[in-house]
């Protein structure tokens, strides 16, 4: 953390996104009345940023209930591509309800047509 005495330490994009919403890090740092120059501020402030990250993260992830749900978000390449896919913020809580409803429904019509080829296979195997 030294290395970074006064500046943002490596972060990840949960992480960069909390600290663009208050202007970068120092005005992060002000905002939890911390000093981004004071190394065990700067500590303590990453500390924050983190478990603010995880708290999002738990919050904002999505409940997939079946594996249609999982396999339509595996292939946009995970939760984060397919909110940014649809063009909405996967950390924001009403964007993340809402790329929820539409997997929700992309899910129910990939399973009506795997349900609409079953009863086909069928017909064609009784005739």
């Amino acid at each position: 953390m030294t290395r970074y005495h006064g500046r943002a330490p490596p972060m990840n994009a949960s992480e960069r996104e909390i600290i663009y919403a208050y202007g970068g890090w120092t005005g992060f740092c002000h905002s939890m009345s911390l000093k981004p120059f004071v190394l065990e501020d700067s500590i303590e402030a990453y500390r924050i940023v983190q478990a603010m990250a995880e708290e999002q993260r738990r919050l904002c992830a999505p409940p997939l209930h079946n594996q249609t749900e999982k396999d339509i978000v595996k292939s946009y390449g995970g939760w984060t591509a397919f909110c940014h896919s649809m063009g909405l913020k996967p950390f924001n809580p009403e964007d993340n309800a809402e790329a929820y409803y539409i997997l929700r429904s992309l899910a129910a019509d990939e399973e009506a047509e795997q349900a609409k080829n079953t009863n086909k296979s069928k017909h064609k195997n009784n005739a």
